[in-house]
């Protein structure tokens, strides 16, 4: 095989070779360095709009949340002490479980619809219960344990404190089902009540609430995704104006014009 056999193009050869790979190469780089600041741009528009969002999420889900169940509770437990106050206050000290029984069923037809558990020792000295639930319903055990030591604590009566008994609640969760239970003495003798109320009703609302939220966050983030992306292309433009006459000055001062010489 001749020398000639293999041929190599020769970087000089071609008439503006080495000029246009380097130009096409430059060409490349700048696009992808456009490329680049246009993503990171995006990429800062949606984090910023983004945690915004989030953080504006997060404390209206949280102010809605205690608000419904701030607003619910109280009503309930208003309710709950008057019945216990009006109903239960008139027992006897040592009631028959008869005479629980039909008073848990009538406190629990009040307006909020909970259901009633009475304690007492009956005149025998027996501890009698009546609950509104029968004898499947609402029972002792369904009363977190704190709770109950709560309840029947006796407190010592100070001047700032004047009840030896007060009204405890708590926020329990049972098989996924949000409850408000409370319990509370009659002053001066007479039984011991709890009240169970679901907040499933509550917990579906503020569900519905989140679901609104996370939408509207999505939305959000679409939306600055677009300004981003249009902000990009605003302040990009005049970026890569710049950088291109900045090449033509490069390409020009690269390759001087050459004197034209007669003979």
């Amino acid at each position: 095989m001749s020398a000639t056999g293999w041929t190599r193009l020769s970087d000089t050869g071609a008439p503006g070779g080495s000029h246009g790979w380097s130009a096409a190469r430059k060409g490349v780089w700048s696009r992808l360095r456009f490329t680049s600041l246009r993503l990171r741009l995006v990429v800062v528009f949606g984090l910023v709009a983004l945690t915004a969002a989030v953080s504006a999420s997060g404390i209206a889900y949280w102010l809605n949340r205690e608000s419904v169940l701030t607003r619910t509770q109280d009503a309930v437990l208003r309710d709950f002490e008057q019945e216990m106050r009006n109903r239960a206050g008139t027992l006897p000290e040592r009631p028959t479980q008869d005479e629980l029984q039909r008073t848990a069923g009538q406190m629990a037809t009040s307006s909020q619809r909970f259901t009633v558990l009475l304690v007492a020792e009956n005149p025998d000295g027996r501890t009698v219960y009546g609950s509104s639930g029968g004898l499947n319903g609402f029972s002792l055990k369904d009363v977190p344990v704190s709770l109950r030591e709560a309840v029947t604590e006796r407190q010592e009566i100070t001047s700032t404190n004047k009840y030896p008994h007060h009204l405890y609640w708590q926020r329990i969760v049972d098989d996924g089902t949000p409850y408000l239970v409370a319990g509370t003495r009659v002053i001066g003798g007479g039984p011991t009540g709890y009240m169970l109320k679901s907040l499933e009703p509550e917990a579906k609302d503020l569900n519905s609430l989140a679901w609104s939220l996370g939408i509207a966050t999505g939305l959000a983030l679409i939306g600055s995704a677009l300004l981003a992306h249009a902000a990009a292309t605003t302040v990009l433009k005049p970026v890569q104006r710049l950088g291109v006459a900045a090449r033509r000055l490069g390409e020009e001062a690269g390759h001087p014009a050459q004197s034209v010489r007669h003979r």
